[in-house]
């Protein structure tokens, strides 16, 4: 589950008007709410975002915290819808944002800049950057022919900034659309969940080795991802 919470200068009443009013336009239906709670879903690919706001007085301040959590252990969807959620709210000119926020505030439109910057000059992201990376990483592998089934016992940890998909070949297409340049395509795929990013420290099984991928095992768990082999360390 992914949580998070702001203090806004808006009172009660007229934030869960504005909050109630966003979820019905932006993200989907409303399934409860109560002087206190709204709990709503949304869709971020095929997957089903459940989601709950709370939204409780402080004196002269708001507190807004939303709870978000999908079935996907990596939680991609619940972590974006989060993220949309809070950079959406903050453009409504009748929420006014606590100092105490200002912070977060500068962190979220900042990287919201990056995403419009990604859209428009694929060098500058960080994202391709890294996939392109893993790209050339792969032909290398390929080149030198590595071997095609070597596994390796052991556990290992993932690396920031890598991404997957639950078949081989669909990480092929990934990273062959990468290779063309093809960024619209690839932010379609990635906003319908066709893949997703491996998040950084989490403990897997290597299970398979295939031209420079590797599929691997979140421990603990039966979810197997496809990326590619710097994706993981020792």
């Amino acid at each position: 589950m992914i949580q998070e919470s702001v203090l806004v200068d808006t009172p009660k009443d007229e934030t869960k008007k504005i909050v109630k009013n966003l979820i019905g336009k932006t993200f989907g239906n409303v399934s409860y709410e109560d002087s206190r709670h709204i709990v709503w879903s949304t869709r971020f690919g095929l997957q089903t975002v459940h989601c709950e706001t709370h939204i409780i007085s402080h004196g002269e301040l708001t507190e807004i915290t939303t709870f978000s959590h999908t079935d996907d252990i990596w939680q991609t969807g619940a972590k974006k819808t989060i993220k949309k959620f809070y950079t959406t709210l903050f453009q409504n000119p009748n929420i006014r944002v606590s100092q105490q926020e200002s912070k977060f505030i500068d962190t979220l439109e900042s990287k919201r800049s990056l995403k419009e910057d990604n859209r428009t000059t694929a060098s500058s992201s960080t994202k391709w950057g890294l996939i392109i990376t893993g790209i050339l990483i792969f032909t290398l592998l390929i080149s030198s022919y590595f071997s095609e089934n070597g596994s390796k016992a052991g556990i290992y940890i993932t690396k920031q900034g890598y991404y997957g998909t639950t078949r081989y070949e669909d990480l092929k297409q990934i990273l062959k659309l990468a290779n063309q340049g093809e960024q619209d395509v690839l932010n379609q795929l990635y906003n319908e969940g066709f893949y997703a990013e491996v998040p950084e420290g989490i403990e897997v099984y290597l299970e398979e080795s295939k031209w420079g991928a590797v599929k691997i095992r979140a421990k603990g768990t039966n979810l197997r991802l496809w990326t590619v082999k710097e994706a993981i360390k020792d």
